[in-house]
């Protein structure tokens, strides 16, 4: 409010107001509060309140008629004199749109007792055009204000307009608006929601680090990266709360103002490609600064990877190379884990319900499959958040390659020894396991189970124990080791023999206190596969 308050006193805030850039106005009326800063709309350009439509009145490819109304109704608190301009300023394949929802179009020889009940009936300001709606809609309500401000605004324009709806179809009209919109919109800086998905396309990190190596040494000096101009109010909004990472903050500092302002500028665009992929809505400016973050991030790894993490490459780079390949190269790596993530989740039934690994694993792997895979927080030293942020570091890519590594091992050695398969173990192994027992279920588990079946003389096996195999179990701990090597094998890989050796350490010090009769099957559910009581 002090800021709006600030420019309504300036001595011509209509002046400031238009040498904004369109989408400076937008996002800083969005940051505001359009239900305070509608007061602006009476100093803004014609076309200002055009790109205030195309920003806001969509979301990915649909526009979206009550946000629409909704800016109308802010005009018209601005006074009649706004509200002409912003009908003006709008587009009319989108007022012939209001014409064909619930409204419907008639010439003025309509025979009104044909209309039925549940319609009402509206007149043109010139009598020339009936137009019908549902009973107490919405649209039934605010046409004839609306018809009164169209008519006002130009007569003939409307009746055209009028005489287009009623043979125009939605379809077709959506259509050539959605494509002279992406081009308007690509001309303010943000890319259609379509086009800005390619930012989260693969490039192959070594071949792009191979070329840019190789083109740049062909280089005197390095082409500054440029961006169109998007103003420094909409750079401040796009970039707030983002602190650029280690790497990138360092060969920032070493660029002098003007290559650092023209980063800015690329940076800048970059973000807008992130958000507008990401939320495909431009009314969800509040994100902007969550794809700023995410940009940063993944412009940081990418730039990394790219200098190899030495500062000077780095800052030589930024002189070459925009940061949406920093950032398609960054996203590129990170989409390389997610790949062999999503094939782990697959063969160990994830999407059967089954969390076999447990967490950090499990949370890790749910983290880096996503769509836009993201870092686990508590992977870092001294956490364990579990909430996710986008990469940053090639050491984070490291810490989760060597977590999918160690996973992929362990699983492997269950498949390939102990015949492990989700559909085997759901139509076996869990079938006297309860629904809710089996979210608990961990691989350590079925290892476990296993070596008690093979202690016990039987098959190695997942079958679940009863009360009286596991009291025998317990009574012979001599045969604990033979039963481990016969389920193990004597070949296993270094990850396996860990993981072997930590499941068995859990079952002695669960059970080294515990007396046999003591024992009771409902409390080793974690440490066996137990039928259900």
């Amino acid at each position: 409010m002090q800021r709006l308050d600030w420019i309504l006193q300036l001595a011509n805030p209509r002046e400031f107001v238009q040498d904004l850039a369109a989408e400076e106005l937008y996002l800083m009326m969005r940051d505001i509060g359009e239900h305070d800063a509608y007061a602006l709309l009476e100093h803004s350009s014609d076309e200002q309140l055009r790109a205030i439509q195309d920003l806001d009145i969509w979301t990915g490819n649909s526009v979206q008629l009550p946000r629409w109304f909704e800016w109308m109704d802010r005009a018209l608190a601005v006074g009649q004199r706004t509200a002409l301009r912003f009908i003006e300023n709008t587009e009319d394949e989108l007022l012939q749109l209001l014409m064909l929802g619930d409204v419907a179009v008639h010439t003025n020889d309509l025979d009104l007792n044909e209309v039925p009940d549940e319609l009402d009936i509206i007149a043109a300001p010139d009598g020339m055009f009936i137009f019908t709606a549902p009973n107490g809609s919405d649209i039934a309500q605010r046409l004839p204000h609306l018809l009164k401000l169209m008519w006002a605004q130009d007569m003939d324009r409307m009746r055209a307009i009028c005489q287009a709806a009623r043979f125009e179809l939605k379809s077709p009209l959506e259509e050539q608006m959605l494509h002279f919109r992406n081009a308007r919109l690509s001309e303010l800086g943000f890319p259609s929601p379509d086009e800005s998905l390619d930012i989260f396309r693969y490039v192959s990190p070594t071949a792009t680090r191979a070329s840019i190596q190789r083109d740049m040494t062909l280089l005197e000096r390095p082409p500054l990266a440029s961006a169109p101009s998007l103003g420094a109010v909409a750079q401040d909004l796009a970039i707030r709360g983002v602190t650029p990472p280690r790497l990138l903050a360092r060969a920032l500092e070493q660029l002098d103002d003007t290559r650092r302002a023209g980063f800015g500028q690329a940076f800048t665009f970059l973000v807008n490609k992130v958000f507008m992929a990401r939320e495909r809505d431009l009314q969800q400016t509040d994100q902007l600064p969550d794809a700023g973050r995410h940009a940063a991030a993944l412009t940081n790894l990418g730039l990394a990877w790219l200098a190899e993490e030495d500062v000077d490459r780095a800052t030589a780079l930024l002189d070459y190379v925009w940061p949406e390949t920093c950032f398609r190269v960054g996203h590129s790596l990170t989409l390389e884990l997610a790949l062999q993530a999503r094939r782990l989740r697959a063969r160990a039934g994830t999407n059967r319900g089954l969390f076999l690994f447990g967490d950090p694993v499990d949370a890790t792997l749910e983290a880096v499959a996503q769509p836009q895979p993201m870092y686990l927080e508590g992977l870092d030293p001294g956490s364990d958040a579990p909430t996710w942020r986008p990469f940053t570091t090639l050491h984070e890519l490291g810490v989760v390659a060597v977590r999918l590594v160690d996973a992929d091992q362990v699983l492997e050695f269950f498949e390939r020894r102990l015949g492990f398969s989700p559909d085997a173990l759901l139509k076996a192994g869990l079938a006297g396991v309860s629904e809710d027992d089996r979210r608990h279920v961990r691989l350590a588990t079925l290892l476990r189970t296993a070596v008690a079946n093979a202690a016990l003389g039987e098959a190695v096996a997942f079958t679940p124990l009863d009360g009286q195999a596991l009291k025998t179990f317990m009574t012979t701990r001599d045969a604990w080791r033979p039963a481990i090597e016969a389920v193990t094998g004597e070949a296993v890989t270094p990850q396996v023999r860990t993981f072997v050796e930590d499941a068995m350490d859990v079952l002695e010090r669960a059970l080294g206190a515990v007396a046999v009769h003591e024992l009771d099957p409902r409390y080793a559910q974690e440490l066996f596969l137990v039928q259900s009581v």
